[in-house]
């Protein structure tokens, strides 16, 4: 049975399409070390995980800040493990902000942190950062790795694991220039494009189309 399954499978031709959205634009990337992360302050969303990382990079780094964006049921336990390590002058919860307050987060980070647990798809953040120019660290979960080329438009991590997750933060901002990476950033997210998902989806209905005409 198995084998019949993977003949049939065989048979049949796939063609990826990625959902179109409005991309922001690229920034330039400024020479300081700032990190970002935009989504809800939960355990499953491994924000706990890149705080607990932060005591070691701010040991190798004492000029890096961590601007959270977002809230949660784990805000009020986060924010007392911030000032319980004494990590209040490197790190700040901003809540919710409006897409232009997400956008003006992009301009100043140098790189965006998503260290989900659980498996996600293909993560808008991802997408809008990579697209901004902004290296992405995140984990070997669900669609990120689809997405991150690791070492080329960031780094790709374990999950639950604030050691590994410090030292790849460590690894990109402690690059001298960062530029290539940046570039490689912008020019990965092309595919996701309104204009290309259009001329993507028409170009699979001509193929359709024609293929059915061929047959009958």
């Amino acid at each position: 049975p198995a084998q019949l399954v993977d003949v049939v499978f065989d048979m049949f031709q796939y063609i990826y399409i990625y959902n179109g959205i409005e991309l922001p634009r690229p920034r330039p990337l400024r020479n300081r070390r700032r990190l970002l992360y935009v989504g809800r302050v939960e355990h499953v969303k491994g924000v706990d995980v890149l705080l607990k990382a932060m005591p070691a990079i701010v040991k190798v780094l004492p000029d890096v800040h961590l601007s959270i964006v977002g809230d949660g049921a784990m805000r009020p336990e986060l924010e007392a493990y911030v000032a319980r390590r004494k990590l209040k002058a490197y790190v700040t919860f901003h809540g919710w902000l409006d897409t232009q307050g997400v956008n003006d987060q992009y301009t100043q980070t140098t790189a965006v942190v998503i260290p989900s647990i659980w498996p996600e798809n293909l993560p808008t953040v991802c997408i809008e950062a990579l697209a901004t120019g902004r290296p992405v660290i995140g984990t070997r979960s669900g669609g990120i790795p689809e997405l991150v080329q690791d070492d080329i438009t960031g780094r790709i991590v374990a999950q639950n694991n604030p050691r590994e997750l410090a030292a790849a933060i460590v690894d990109i901002l402690s690059r001298p220039d960062l530029s290539a990476m940046s570039a490689a950033c912008t020019a990965s997210m092309q595919d996701f494009k309104i204009a290309t998902f259009i001329q993507n989806l028409e170009q699979l209905y001509r193929h359709t189309i024609e293929g059915m005409q061929e047959e009958s």
